[in-house]
């Protein structure tokens, strides 16, 4: 039987957004803890990693976003492998929320197992694999638009921030949560500047919510790093909207990570509704 890993915790203040929910990369957060912990449980904990000089890393990364949590919400963490490889495999996710056993999120990372010395991906051992004791299951977590219409000529927006050293983890590069926070700062930013203010989207009776993310790491950025955050809607359905980000060191111009983030069409008591035909008209063609 498939090794499922179960952990509960309680969202802290510090957690939430300016909405008063869970932040989105929050989540994220969550997941590592969550996959740190069933590694543990089964007998590879962090020390191990440490003395053996091993590290499992994220090469991709996807989340579907389902039901809000606020403060004090009680949450449940399952987490289970889904499969295993020679040097990766991917770690399924589900969060509920206790009181109702609302869906909260579903997520899955690729995780790639890397020497930390030679700094090259390396064969997992039998025994850990057979620990683990993989699903063999990869289902479609559907993060991805079906039926939308692609942008054409869609305004590329740009955004570009240092990295600064409290950004950087244990490992000495930008931990791959924080590349959430940044994107989704993008988006907000690139919507701002085509005239759509938050509060100017609230009088107008919408705003929009993250769907989903399915992004993927190719770099690490480095503490003194000056990166770009490139962003443009791609597609548009009858409720959602996609945007297509890339990352990249502004000098050398290297590639860090590539993100396709769905966005859902709300109005003001979180239904989702049409895509506002103006609203989509001006971030495509860009900043007035």
């Amino acid at each position: 039987m498939t090794r499922k890993f179960v952990w509960r915790l309680r969202v802290r203040t510090y957690e939430l957004d300016s909405n008063g929910y869970v932040n989105n990369a929050m989540y994220a957060r969550y997941l590592q803890e969550a996959a740190t912990q069933a590694s543990a449980d089964a007998g590879y904990d962090f020390d191990w990693y440490r003395a053996h000089n091993r590290v499992w890393m994220v090469k991709k990364l996807y989340l579907r976003y389902y039901a809000p949590a606020s403060y004090g919400d009680e949450l449940e963490v399952v987490t289970w492998v889904a499969d295993g490889r020679r040097v990766q495999s991917h770690r399924d996710y589900e969060i509920r929320r206790v009181r109702d056993g609302a869906l909260v999120l579903r997520g899955r990372a690729n995780w790639v197992y890397v020497d930390t010395e030679a700094q090259r991906p390396v064969r997992a051992p039998d025994e850990m694999l057979e620990r683990f004791d993989p699903a063999n299951e990869l289902p479609d977590l559907g993060t991805r638009l079906r039926g939308a219409v692609r942008c054409q000529n869609a305004h590329t927006y740009h955004h570009r921030r240092p990295v600064y050293r409290y950004e950087i983890d244990s490992l000495g590069h930008v931990n791959n949560t924080v590349y959430l926070d940044w994107l989704e700062q993008a988006v907000f930013e690139a919507v701002e500047s085509a005239g759509y203010s938050a509060a100017r989207m609230r009088e107008m009776g919408f705003a929009t919510h993250n769907g989903s993310h399915e992004i993927e790491y190719f770099g690490s950025a480095q503490a003194g790093d000056l990166i770009t955050v490139t962003s443009r809607l791609y597609e548009v359905g009858r409720v959602r909207g996609a945007w297509l980000q890339e990352m990249r060191h502004d000098g050398t111009g290297e590639l860090f990570t590539r993100n396709y983030n769905v966005g859902i069409f709300v109005d003001m008591n979180g239904r989702p509704v049409r895509a506002p035909e103006d609203w989509i008209a001006q971030v495509v063609a860009g900043p007035k």
